[in-house]
This record gives C-alpha cells, sequence and structure tokens, in this order.
C-alpha cells in the first residue's frame, strides 16, 4: 500500500507555509514573478505558433462525417 497521508504528500504545502511566515514579502515577490512569466510564456505562445504555421502554408480542416 501507499504512505499514510500526510507522510510526504503535503510536504510541500509545509514549505510553503514556512515561507511565507519567515519572509513573506521575498516569497510574495518571487511568486508574483514566477506567475507573470508564466502566464507571458502562455501569451506569447499563440502568436509564435501563427508565425510558424503561416511560415510553412499550414491549414487545417475539420470536417465531420
Amino acid at each position: 500500500m501507499g504512505e499514510p497521508l500526510g507522510s510526504g504528500d503535503l510536504s510541500g504545502f509545509g514549505v510553503r507555509c514556512q515561507m511565507t511566515a519567515l519572509v513573506p514579502d521575498w516569497y510574495s515577490q518571487k511568486d508574483d514573478a514566477f506567475e507573470w512569466v508564466l502566464a507571458l510564456l502562455i501569451n506569447l505562445h499563440a502568436p509564435w505558433l501563427a508565425l510558424l504555421w503561416r511560415r510553412r502554408d499550414f491549414r487545417a480542416r475539420l470536417w465531420a462525417q
């Protein structure tokens, strides 16, 4: 069987709680920066993919039978 709940599953949660308690400003800044970078990468992906498809003259067809 698996390990009991709490033995390793919530260790990341505990570390996060300790970090926010010890250095809340630093952790908040790092958390916000990570979210902004991730959002930027997600938003840049669509135009980049469209540009690549246009260069390759990619055509997609959707049909149902």
